[in-house]
């Protein structure tokens, strides 16, 4: 007040010092304010005071919040959410100020899996002698937690199968460990591919399985590793069938006659296989 119409000039707020006579949280307390000086172009017509008192003014408490990585959890098909390592941020170093959790509980609003999810937490109190410079919360909301899906585990039953010149084999018989009680997941058996290192005739081979994946209402709670391998596998000779047209010689005394003109059904494409006659008798 008491500046001349048009005039330039200010209270130099930069080069003033304002301090409360304590640094502890309070209402209507006093600032002093001290190096009080004038800046602008018509700052050297004008004088004040180089010290003054604001009224009314106040230091509010420092609310605190909780890390939401600190909350994160693996599926457990509950909403549980564990404070034991949770991680509060906002008290200033060296303060003797902590938060009391014993009687606190902390719950996901869903138990399904997600990356962005909201845990409500209640019963959070301060202790230590610097508490009342803080506020918490009550019910306390925080944003950004995660529930990451379940890690199961898959096994299955060795597979077998007829040789077909093919090295690839059905997935059949699958099972996963660590599904919780009730939840609805299984192998995708029909996305999933299986396959023996080669396709001929073998007794405990292993199968090579790639492009695993999970089916069924709860799949999105778990994950599975996307490879594996099934031990004791085999693939059993393909049985053909003989035929031969009738068979005809000269009378010579012997009931013998030479096996000729024979064929085999059930041959594999391109395969070379035949009846050795020669040894038939």
């Amino acid at each position: 007040a008491g500046i001349v119409s048009n005039d330039d000039v200010r209270v130099d707020e930069q080069k003033a010092k304002a301090s409360f006579a304590s640094r502890n949280v309070a209402q209507d307390a006093t600032v002093k304010v001290s190096g009080l000086a004038l800046a602008g172009d018509d700052a050297a017509n004008y004088t004040m005071p180089s010290t003054a008192s604001v009224e009314h003014c106040s230091i509010k408490p420092k609310g605190l919040s909780l890390d939401p990585s600190s909350l994160s959890k693996t599926y457990d098909k509950t909403t549980d959410a564990d404070l034991k390592g949770a991680s509060f941020t906002g008290i200033v170093s060296g303060e003797d100020v902590s938060v009391d959790t014993s009687s606190a509980k902390a719950s996901f609003r869903s138990s399904k899996v997600s990356d962005n999810a909201t845990v409500e937490v209640t019963g959070l109190s301060l202790s230590g002698s610097g508490k009342d410079n803080y506020s918490i919360a009550s019910p306390l909301t925080v944003k950004g937690c995660s529930i990451k899906p379940a890690t199961l585990t898959f096994s299955c039953s060795p597979l077998t199968k007829g040789y077909d010149g093919s090295p690839d084999v059905a997935l059949k018989g699958s099972s996963l460990t660590g599904i919780f009680p009730g939840d609805d997941v299984s192998v995708d058996e029909q996305k999933a591919k299986a396959a023996f290192d080669s396709p001929g005739v073998v007794d405990n081979a292993n199968v090579s399985v790639t492009g695993l994946a999970l089916t069924g209402r709860d799949a999105a709670n778990y994950s599975v590793a996307d490879k594996a391998s099934v031990a004791g596998c085999s693939i059993a000779p393909r049985e053909l069938t003989l035929s031969c047209p009738p068979l005809t010689k000269d009378y010579d005394g012997s009931a013998e006659v030479k096996l000729s003109g024979t064929s085999l059904a059930g041959i594999v494409s391109n395969d070379d296989v035949r009846v050795d006659e020669q040894k038939a008798k």
